[in-house]
């Protein structure tokens, strides 16, 4: 997947784009990959990549999930991705 990585204080500055995940089989599979690397973030502070539709393309983002919640993912410094964005998760 060609996308643009973004600092995570960059953030603020996107326009998000929602995807909406037709399939609720894919919806649930997102939400088990985010899920795990929210485990992973708070036991083990690994990062993942976090890819997802903004107005100017698809970007990504190198950081630790803090928190997963249904509509929002929660990262480091009270910054936030809409779930309804995200494309894919990955190490």
């Amino acid at each position: 997947m060609t996308a643009q990585l973004i600092q995570k204080e960059q953030l603020n500055e996107i326009e998000f784009v929602t995807n909406s995940i037709a399939n609720p089989k894919e919806k649930s599979e997102l939400m088990q990959k985010l899920k795990k690397w929210e485990t992973l973030g708070n036991g083990f502070k690994n990062k993942c990549k976090i890819y997802f539709n903004a107005i100017s393309g698809i970007k990504v983002v190198e950081t630790t999930i803090w928190m997963v919640s249904n509509e929002y993912v929660n990262l480091k410094g009270g910054l936030t991705i809409p779930v309804n964005s995200i494309v894919d998760v990955e190490f």
